[in-house]
């Protein structure tokens, strides 16, 4: 086994080296300008070397030399100055020392049952010290990358998303599917590379770095950093003998996806070059739409084009021209192609035949999203449905806390949908159903029981500040994720995918403006839904006050109204600048005071004027403008309050519910409080208002019903306990509560080991009860208060380790 993956390996690593990168370095232009030669190679200080550390995660798999980085961060000030000495004189043109670079490598199932070797990923471990070197030169180069990296391409590249790329995908498939007539057809075709990291060639790499205008001294310290690896790979837990290779970029090297970028985009030279001229003609989705032929996401290559003979053959020439050149090679057997509905079957058999494909195939996704919806949304989507229940039933195998099942919930189940969101409204139905799947997996322990749900689903998507636990409420959050997309084209409107919407959707308004149109993408659906929640919060702050309109933009500092709220009448004044001073340079006050009411002017008045700059757009509920899906968020739920009428029911200001998640004590004790202070803890009493048929004589003292204060503050066991531990006086003021939030409230107010003492006190007679309920136990008086003054002091520790977490 081992001779068979170091052979493998060893050949994937063996240079091929091409013949015409000449030939291809003609499409590409030098695009690196003195000023970015200038910013990559300023002096390398010791601050980037610590900025580079703390981006690497603490337990990060290490490399041969066994170190992880929380080693490096826990004894940076012993090691610190002399670990960043050495990195700096690597990064000033010096030898790597041996070792550095050595690299272990274990291979990654990208199948559940891999076979063959190319089912199977190679993750490099590569040394702390090595990664420091090369995220140094990773965090200085993706700050050019926007600038010499073609639009079309959305990886790594800060600014960008990949979304974007989706967005373009879906609307492209949604013209080709919707084109049932005319000459000319389309085809999409998603090329696979394969192994497109291990293939990259050395030589190909520095050959285009030069040419894009990179300096001779960073070329030097990537090819550095490149060329001196050495690989050894993990195989059932031993490593093997040493291997060099000759080509090929790490999957865990800090800078390999931005190197990988550079070759790419001589592919992307290629094709767009070929358009110019006129060889490869791309797709436009509309008269006045820019055209494109392709979309890149990393390897991940869609090609747009025209279905002809010529264009089959001119492509075909780039494929073969970029693989000679670059090392990479196209996987025929997971290419796929579609055409347009228009296209014959003697065009399609043609193109196929020039690309070697055998049949039309076509992935249902791009990217993990679907490329097309029929007409039932439901049934697209169904397999997020799926995911989720699939994870709950992973999980209900493990007896966790509801503690534990809140961050379950929240880091893994409800973050399932959130991909998709981002592109599609997933429709309200089957969030409604995804809510009570995860609803029931909450209240109930094993799979099939059906647990008693003490609170709504509707209360669990309340603010922890208003009583709830924060869960998502995933329709909401759904809108909230597409106002983002909304918010992106409002002021990214040079990105390639907002220039191709507006030239469809909205040629002559803003995106604010936009409206439905007849035969419009269900993406631009989705976006249109995201964009009331965006017109809810967006204000436009005052440049010149050239594009403000008066009456309809909302321009005014406040919750309720951003527009005047003055009647206009027969006022002709119509744009900000016009309400302007312009010897002055201000407001003029007196047009403003005789234009406006009272309320109004004096908000106008207020406003600081920026004659040197243009109008901008902001969001409002944040306090520097900047939009957040978790302000747009909050922001729906309180309209959705607002006109359902329940913005009443919050019962936050009554009492402050943040109290409890702010008590010295884990997560399961604070939800014990949270459901005490709800009033929804199993007693016996709250078990029969549920329907259930219990007595309701106290399992413990056998002497009155069981409610939430007789179990806590007047059962004659528990008030032994209260008396034992001092705090008598405060168990028989509160003995005479009627709402159990007034107990949690009043244990809270204790300080110090009063309240540490308190609350173990709770929880512990809880558990303690719980065991004589379910498992008939007895317990002597002796022991379950040396548990309670054990747990006290087990919070008194996690209170203070929380502390000195929170101030490191």
């Amino acid at each position: 086994m081992e001779a068979v993956i170091t052979d493998y390996f060893t050949s994937l690593f063996t240079s091929h080296t091409g013949t015409r990168t000449d030939e291809l370095l003609q499409h590409v232009f030098h695009r690196v300008t003195l000023e970015m030669n200038d910013s990559l190679m300023k002096e390398f200080t010791a601050t980037e070397v610590k900025a580079a550390l703390d981006c690497i995660g603490d337990l990060k798999a290490p490399g041969l030399d066994g170190l992880p980085a929380v080693f490096y961060k826990t004894y940076w000030q012993l090691i610190g100055d002399r670990v960043t000495r050495e990195v700096l004189h690597v990064l000033n043109g010096n030898a790597t020392p041996e070792g550095w670079n050595e690299t272990c490598v274990v291979l990654i199932p990208k199948v559940k049952n891999p076979e063959r070797m190319k089912d199977l990923r190679p993750i490099s471990l590569c040394n702390v010290i090595y990664i420091l070197v090369s995220k140094v030169l990773a965090n200085r180069l993706k700050h050019i990358l926007h600038e010499i990296v073609a639009p079309n391409q959305s990886a790594f590249v800060p600014g960008r998303l990949i979304t974007d790329n989706i967005l373009l995908a879906y609307e492209v498939t949604h013209f080709m599917q919707n084109k049932r007539s005319g000459a000319t057809g389309y085809a999409a075709l998603k090329l696979d590379m394969s192994k497109a990291y291990d293939r990259v060639e050395w030589y190909f790499l520095e050959a285009m770095m030069r040419k894009m205008g990179f300096a001779e001294r960073w070329i030097d310290l990537i090819m550095n950093c490149c060329s001196t690896v050495k690989y050894r790979f993990r195989i059932n837990g031993s490593l093997t003998d040493d291997i060099v290779p000759q080509r090929g970029l790490r999957h865990g090297d800090p800078i390999s996806p931005y190197l990988f970028l550079l070759c790419a985009e001589a592919f992307s030279c290629l094709m767009n070059s070929a358009e110019q001229d006129g060889r490869l003609e791309g797709v436009k989705i509309c008269q006045i739409a820019p055209s494109f032929n392709h979309l890149l996401f990393a390897d991940d290559s869609l090609i747009l084009l025209k279905v002809s003979e010529d264009n089959s053959t001119h492509l075909q020439n780039v494929l073969s021209l970029y693989e000679d050149c670059s090392g990479q090679t196209v996987n025929v057997d997971k290419t796929s192609i579609m055409f347009s509905k228009n296209t014959n079957i003697h065009e399609k058999k043609g193109m196929m035949s020039k690309l070697g494909l055998s049949r039309e195939s076509w992935n249902e996704r791009y990217l993990g999203l679907p490329v097309y919806l029929g007409q039932s949304r439901i049934k697209v989507f169904s397999y997020l449905k799926d995911r989720v229940w699939h994870k709950i039933q992973g999980w209900k195998e493990k007896m966790l806390s509801k503690a534990g099942k809140e961050i379950l919930i929240k880091a893994c189940a409800q973050a399932i949908p959130t991909f998709a969101m981002s592109v599609f409204d997933i429709t309200k139905g089957l969030c409604e159903q995804i809510s009570p799947m995860v609803g029931r997996y909450f209240w109930a322990h094993q799979d099939k029981e059906n647990k008693i749900h003490w609170l709504s689903w509707e209360r669990l998507t309340m603010s922890k500040k208003e009583g709830g636990l924060g869960y998502k409420d995933l329709h909401t959050f759904n809108l909230a994720m597409l106002a983002k997309k909304g918010w992106r084209m409002l002021n990214c409107s040079d990105s390639l995918c907002a220039r191709v919407l507006k030239a469809k959707y909205f040629q002559t308004m803003d995106i604010l403006s936009a409206e439905p149109k007849e035969g419009m993408s269900y993406t631009w659906r989705s976006i249109l839904k995201g964009l009331e929640v965006l017109k809810a919060g967006v204000i436009k702050c005052v440049g010149d006050g050239s594009t403000i309109d008066i009456w309809l933009d909302p321009w005014l500092s406040r919750n309720w109204s951003r527009t005047p709220t003055t009647p206009r009448r027969n006022i002709i004044v119509q744009k900000v600048e016009e309400l302007m001073d312009p010897f002055q340079g201000g407001w003029d006050e007196a047009l403003v005071k005789d234009i406006f009411g009272h309320q109004d002017s004096e908000l106008i008045l207020a406003i600081p004027i920026r004659p040197d700059m243009d109008d901008t757009w902001a969001w409002f509920p944040d306090h520097r403008g900047i939009f957040s899906v978790r302000s747009a968020y909050k922001l729906c739920r309180k309209v959705e309050s607002v006109v359902s009428g329940e913005q009443g029911t919050c019962d936050g200001q009554l009492f402050k519910w943040q109290t409890i998640w702010d008590a010295p004590c884990p997560l399961k004790i604070q939800q014990f409080l949270w459901r005490t202070a709800h009033n929804s803890l199993p007693v016996r009493r709250n078990l029969v208002k549920k329907g259930m048929k219990v007595d309701t004589i106290c399992p413990v003292c056998h002497r009155f019903d069981e409610d939430g204060a007789h179990m806590l503050l007047k059962c004659k066991l528990v008030k032994k306990l209260w008396r034992e531990l001092q705090l008598e006086e405060q168990r028989a003021t509160w003995a005479n509560f009627d709402d159990p939030r007034q107990l949690v409230e009043s244990i809270l107010q204790l300080q110090g080991p009063k309240l540490l003492m308190a609350i173990s006190l709770c929880w512990n007679w809880w558990c303690t009860r719980n065991k004589i309920n379910a498992e008939k136990k007895s317990f002597t008086h002796d022991q379950v208060l040396l548990q309670i003054r054990r747990s006290a002091l087990e919070f008194q520790d996690f209170s203070a380790r929380k502390r000195r977490s929170s101030q490191s």
